[in-house]
């Protein structure tokens, strides 16, 4: 009998496997071409067969064939693992505080936000205050 899948982990990827996964989630999909031609450190081909196989494995890809060609695409979406790559930042960089990751990035690259980015983060900031009463 087959072990029931278990949800991928995502913190106990490779550097090259998360070079990967960017990619995949920035283009939605990719072949091993695609890989090849736009990871930032330099791969082969079949060194992108291999990852995206291994990536697949693991239960972080589904592939799918289209002619001779394979598409893998994430089986989590962009949030769900952009929330979990901030738990680990939030534990590994600040203690384990959201409140300090938050503010730390506010502090250096609020600059960078414009006013209805800052407004949203305001708001949010109301509802969660809201609702704790």
């Amino acid at each position: 009998m087959a072990s029931p899948k278990k949800k991928p982990d995502f913190e106990n990827l490779s550097r090259r496997e998360r070079e990967v996964m960017y990619l995949v989630h920035e283009h939605g999909e990719v072949s091993a071409e695609k890989v090849e031609k736009e990871i930032e450190t330099p791969i082969s081909y079949s060194g992108a067969r291999r990852y995206l196989s291994i990536l697949e494995e693991k239960g972080f890809l589904q592939m799918e064939k289209r002619g001779n060609r394979y598409y893998y695409s994430a089986v989590a979406n962009t949030t769900e693992v952009g929330l979990s790559l901030l738990k680990k930042a939030f534990g590994s960089f600040f203690n384990g505080s959201p409140t300090l990751g938050i503010a730390t990035f506010v502090q250096r690259e609020g600059k960078s936000l414009d006013k209805r980015e800052l407004a949203y983060l305001e708001k949010l900031v109301q509802d969660a205050t809201n609702d704790q009463d």
